[in-house]
C-alpha cells in the first residue's frame, strides 16, 4: 500500500512541475476534458505519464507520443490505463466505461487552441476534448 501511495504521490508532484499551456508544442503539461461531464478529463504529464478521471474513478497510466514538429498533430497511444475501483450511479459508470474504451482506441491526434481531437487507427474521431487548466 505504501508503495502504491508513493507512486501516486510521485505522479502528482511531477504534475506540479509542468506549466499547462494549450498553445505549447506537444501535449505535456496540458489537461483536456469532455463536454459530457466536467469530471471526465485526462492530464498529460512529464515522463509520458497520464492521469485524470473517468467521471467516478481516478485513472492513470502512460502514453507514447510522436508529435509533428509544431506539436499540433501526431501519433499517440495510451498504455494500459488503470483506475481506482469505486462504484458510482449507473449513468456515470456507463459514461466512464465509454471514455476509457475510447482512450484505448486512440492512435493519433490533432490539437487546436481549444480542442484535442483523438482518432482511432482508421482516422475516425473517437473523442473531442476541450482544453482545461490544471487548476
Amino acid at each position: 500500500m505504501k508503495k502504491f501511495l508513493y507512486s501516486v504521490s510521485a505522479l502528482t508532484i511531477s504534475g506540479l512541475m509542468t506549466v499547462p499551456n494549450a498553445n505549447a508544442a506537444g501535449l505535456t503539461g496540458s489537461e483536456w476534458g469532455t463536454d459530457k461531464s466536467p469530471e471526465q478529463f485526462i492530464q498529460f504529464k512529464l515522463g509520458d505519464t497520464a492521469s485524470g478521471s473517468g467521471g467516478c474513478n481516478k485513472i492513470f497510466g502512460s502514453y507514447i507520443l510522436k508529435a509533428s514538429q509544431d506539436g499540433k498533430s501526431g501519433k499517440i497511444q495510451f498504455g494500459r490505463l488503470a483506475s481506482t475501483r469505486k462504484a458510482c450511479a449507473e449513468p456515470i459508470m456507463s459514461a466512464e466505461f465509454e471514455f476509457l474504451k475510447n482512450l484505448e482506441k486512440v492512435h493519433s491526434y490533432e490539437k487546436s487552441k481549444r480542442h484535442l481531437d483523438l482518432f482511432d487507427k482508421n482516422l475516425n474521431r473517437v473523442l473531442r476534448l476541450r482544453w482545461r487548466d490544471f487548476d
